[in-house]
């Protein structure tokens, strides 16, 4: 998905630029965020996903924001690197959105996968390789 609009995560991922806490386990913290450490060079993602839609969504949104990091350009002032609030908000919106319509999921995933989610019907299965390729 991400990299049919030209982001290219998956090679950010294998770099070590972009890094993933994304499952559930023992005294984790609540919630999801994106961290951006150092702009373009080093964003991370803490999450606590389950195999449902909102697991799916909350994903596709916290890749947002990363989305919005590693487009901020380092020639900026440092103060200035900053994500703003409502533009990062808008970009990780969007990409939750799009897990709303049922072409962008038909289109990434194998067929047989899209006829288990039509079958389950809001319990879809985590697959971060979804996003990243």
């Amino acid at each position: 998905m991400f990299e049919d609009m030209g982001f290219n995560l998956a090679r950010k991922e294998k770099r070590g630029k972009l890094k993933f806490d994304l499952l559930p386990r023992k005294n984790k913290r609540e919630g999801a965020f994106c961290l951006n450490v150092d702009p373009k060079k080093d964003v991370r993602i803490l999450a606590n996903l389950t195999p449902s839609i909102d697991g799916f969504r909350t994903l596709a949104h916290e890749l947002g924001h990363a989305v919005y990091n590693f487009g901020v350009s380092t020639f900026l002032p440092i103060f200035s690197k900053i994500p703003k609030n409502d533009v990062t908000e808008g970009v990780a919106v969007f990409f939750e959105t799009l897990i709303n319509k049922e072409g962008c999921y038909i289109k990434q995933l194998p067929k047989k996968d899209v006829e288990e989610f039509k079958k389950q019907g809001i319990n879809y299965p985590i697959n971060s390789s979804f996003f990243l390729n």
